[in-house]
């Protein structure tokens, strides 16, 4: 989504990118976004199934993630730790 460009979002967009899976339901596997995910913390950052902490060193071209995304969850999916 288009959004006013300020130092929350540079790029002037609003995104979130997500992978699923289905195992007996659909589980979000991955997913980038650039939305607040703590009450100080904004920026794009990277969301796993088999981890509980949140990615901010993640540096993409909203162009760049689909393809990011995909490698994580073919990643996560061959591990099947979760």
């Amino acid at each position: 989504m288009r959004v006013e460009k300020n130092e929350r979002f540079p790029e002037g967009l609003k995104y979130s990118f997500n992978v699923m899976f289905f195992k007996e339901k659909w589980i979000t596997l991955t997913r980038i976004d650039n939305s607040r995910h703590r009450a100080d913390r904004y920026g794009p950052h990277l969301h796993r199934v088999d981890r509980e902490e949140v990615d901010y060193s993640v540096e993409l071209k909203p162009e760049e993630i689909t393809e990011y995304l995909l490698k994580v969850a073919k990643q996560i999916v061959g591990d099947q730790k979760w």
